[in-house]
């Protein structure tokens, strides 16, 4: 309640997954794909993925800003 805001996501503590991918020298989503971990990040990166359309609405620093898209192949 400190900044007054609701919780977008939480990520589980995956001491194991975090720990194996960081020895190996990988990302989660290579190291452990399936784990807790990796699909809260996923869940994580879609919530603050937004269209194309919702960048315009928003303006350069709203909620559609550049920074939380991914990358698209053209």
């Amino acid at each position: 309640k400190v900044v007054e805001q609701p919780v977008t996501a939480t990520i589980p503590n995956d001491y194991k997954a975090t720990i194996d991918a960081a020895a190996r020298g990988l990302p989660i989503y290579q190291s452990a794909p399936k784990s807790k971990i990796a699909s809260a990040l996923d869940r994580l990166a879609s919530t603050l993925n937004t269209s194309e359309e919702d960048e315009k609405s928003d303006g350069p620093n709203g909620k559609g800003s550049r920074l939380f898209r991914r990358k698209t192949e053209a």
